[in-house]
């Protein structure tokens, strides 16, 4: 039986408060996208999407989707926005998308992978090299909200109860209906449960009982918006439908493209690095509880980043090559990479069993990495369109194009219509 079960768990201690954790992840975010802080500027669907969405109704567009799935925390910051001028608008976005992400990387701080602490698990958030689209807009910042999945996943694997049961679950349902990351982290999750009885025999109460027990709610919760995300994605006409041919060549590109997002740059041949990239996985797997860490958690967080690794093959197939350098959708790419530098941590702690080991290797080799692709750490400057000189017009209801980033975008607002 593991030396996890043998009491009725709650959520491990945190090695750092939250926030201490949040203070820390905003600074290492802040510095990767400065700009968005200091003239901030509205980013593609920002601003015809969800500003452009929200714009003209009273209430939060909850319930409209868009790419085919729901995004609630976006909508709500979108719908926060209308109760301020529309000068305002940039820079309530751009904030909210650093306080979001920074809270979500927060809440990872007693994961229970044996890194050796918070600064392991924060440091690829700082230092891999990025084309910078998921950094200081509203848009991409769910794809930190799925890193709170993760602390989901993890508490259903081990049993554990969240010290504050509603808060956790209003954050559960929130992440779940802003993105389709429910989908991928919820087989992770069942995966890492059954290896965890079945393999490990770690059964301190039935599987049955232990998928019934409180500790499983936010599992539930995050399973029925998974529910709710799939039926939009199903039933979502805008969407193309690759061939199979196209899905496979789609698989095909996501794996061989890893590397130039990983590293920034083809260091090696790609069966090479995928070679050297599964080893370090496995060897990850292997050494994990004897570095103190919970091999079902890890587990479950390889399946959940496998299957997101893969899920965008159907829509990449139409596009091959697409991923072939680090610019182009580099965001498919934000939980992989920061997963493989977790792993190297754990196998570093594993191997050398010091307290400094996996420091000393992740900063040598994560360091020296972000060297090499030392043009890919900071977000470029975005232009300055001058947004607020719009604001008059939008603020007065009258029809207004305006123009936002990328250069070529747009925001076409009708005139407003009197009651």
């Amino acid at each position: 039986m593991s030396h996890f079960s043998s009491t009725a768990r709650r959520a491990g201690a945190p090695t750092v408060s939250w926030t201490i954790a949040f203070a820390a992840a905003a600074l290492v975010l802040a510095l990767r996208a400065p700009d968005a802080l200091r003239v901030p500027q509205l980013w593609a669907e920002d601003g015809t999407i969800f500003f452009g969405g929200q714009h003209g109704h009273l209430l939060p567009q909850l319930f409209v989707a868009y790419a085919g799935y729901l995004h609630w925390i976006i909508r709500l910051v979108a719908w926060t926005a209308t109760w301020f001028s529309a000068a305002c608008t940039p820079a309530i976005y751009n904030y909210a998308a650093l306080a979001i992400a920074a809270a979500s990387i927060a809440s990872l701080r007693a994961l229970p992978l044996a890194l050796g602490g918070y600064a392991l698990l924060l440091a690829p958030f700082a230092l891999t090299p990025t084309s910078g689209e998921v950094f200081g807009t509203l848009t991409n910042s769910q794809w930190f909200t799925q890193f709170y999945l993760i602390v989901v996943v993890t508490r259903f694997v081990r049993g554990e109860t969240p010290a504050h049961a509603w808060r956790s679950g209003i954050a559960t349902v929130l992440v779940s209906l802003s993105g389709p990351y429910c989908l991928m982290a919820a087989p992770g999750a069942l995966i890492g449960l059954l290896w965890r009885y079945h393999v490990e025999r770690d059964q301190h109460m039935s599987l049955r009982a232990s998928l019934l027990a409180p500790a499983a709610r936010n599992f539930w919760l995050m399973f029925g918006c998974s529910l709710i995300q799939l039926g939009y994605i199903v039933f979502d006409d805008t969407s193309g439908h690759a061939s199979l041919a196209q899905t496979l060549g789609g698989v095909t590109d996501m794996l061989i493209c890893t590397q130039a997002h990983v590293l920034g740059f083809a260091a090696m041949p790609n069966p090479v690095f995928l070679t050297l990239l599964a080893t370090i996985v496995v060897a990850a797997l292997m050494l994990v509880r004897r570095a103190g860490g919970d091999r079902s958690v890890l587990l479950a967080l390889l399946i959940f980043t496998l299957l997101e690794l893969l899920a965008p093959a159907n829509k990449i197939g139409a596009y091959p090559g697409l991923l072939a350098n680090l610019v182009a959708a580099d965001r498919y790419f934000l939980l992989p990479k920061i997963v493989v530098w977790w792993c190297v941590a754990i196998v570093a702690n594993g191997l050398w069993r010091s307290a400094n080991a996996p420091y000393v290797v992740v900063a040598a080799l994560l360091g020296s990495n972000a060297v090499s692709a030392s043009g890919f750490l900071q977000r470029s400057v975005l232009p300055d369109l001058d947004w607020p000189a719009y604001a008059p017009q939008i603020d007065a209801g009258q029809e207004v194009s305006i123009p936002i980033n990328p250069i070529g975008w747009r925001v076409a607002l009708p005139a407003r219509t009197p009651p």
